[in-house]
């Protein structure tokens, strides 16, 4: 889609924008999610929550066989994320009842996520990213109508798993996605949704909550450069597609 407004001189669509451009190994999904959230909500410390990510991630090692497998990790993150034990104060994160489809913006957030172990199927997947990934394993997002899960990869075997991180991140067959949230055989035909998304699309899938924050405090020229740096580098990212009509509306 073409940019309607100038951003050149819109900062946060410029770091948007230098965040998506650089190459997909030196993207570090902690960072550059606790650094979207910062730009929603400047009061976050971006090092204090990286710190207390990679003290999860040491804790989940603790928890790990000698030579782990790729699903050994896996299976790690989700014990540590779902079940109540010493590792996690005997409180696991919860699928949170009261804003199920993350209506506020702040529970959005992966600090919010991290202090009140409440999420949604924005932070949940995305923080079971972040900590896939220092632990080396292969996952990033995938999407469906209003909706993100994790696609994670086997390393020893290839096969790849959808894991649905509002429910345990238990695996999740495909056409359960297609019977429950209504996914056509059109949109899978034109790799709309269902899909392992890169790296580049997994960041750009952060960033959408970003254009949302501008929509809602009606700044919309604002929220439509977002969307368009968004697209630009997730090109079938219906939601935004979306959002930009209804942006253009306003």
């Amino acid at each position: 889609p073409a940019t309607v407004f100038d951003s050149s001189h819109f900062d946060q669509a410029q770091q948007l924008k230098a965040i998506l451009e650089q190459p997909e190994n030196a993207i570090d999904f902690a960072r550059v999610k606790l650094t979207i959230d910062k730009m929603v909500d400047p009061s976050i410390d971006v090092e204090a929550n990286v710190r207390e990510i990679d003290a999860i991630v040491k804790i989940i090692k603790t928890m790990l066989v000698a030579d782990a497998t790729s699903m050994d990790k896996m299976l790690a993150i989700k014990k540590y994320l779902y079940e109540a034990g010493a590792w996690n104060d005997f409180r696991p994160y919860q699928y949170d009842f009261a804003d199920p489809m993350g209506t506020k913006i702040t529970n959005k957030l992966l600090p919010n996520y991290l202090v009140t172990k409440k999420g949604n199927c924005i932070s949940m997947p995305l923080l079971f990213i972040v900590l896939g990934q220092r632990l080396g394993i292969d996952v990033t997002a995938s999407t469906a109508p209003a909706h993100v899960f994790v696609k994670y990869t086997d390393r020893e075997t290839g096969q790849t798993y959808n894991l649905e991180t509002t429910s345990g991140a238990n695996f999740s067959r495909e056409v359960w996605y297609q019977q429950t949230m209504h996914v056509t055989n059109e949109a899978l035909a034109n790799r709309i949704y269902l899909q392992k998304l890169s790296k580049r699309e997994t960041v750009a899938v952060m960033a959408m909550m970003l254009t949302e924050s501008y929509r809602e405090k009606q700044e919309y020229e604002k929220a439509m450069m977002i969307a368009d740096v968004v697209l630009r580098y997730f090109k079938n990212d219906v939601d935004t597609m979306l959002m930009k009509g209804s942006l253009f509306y306003r």
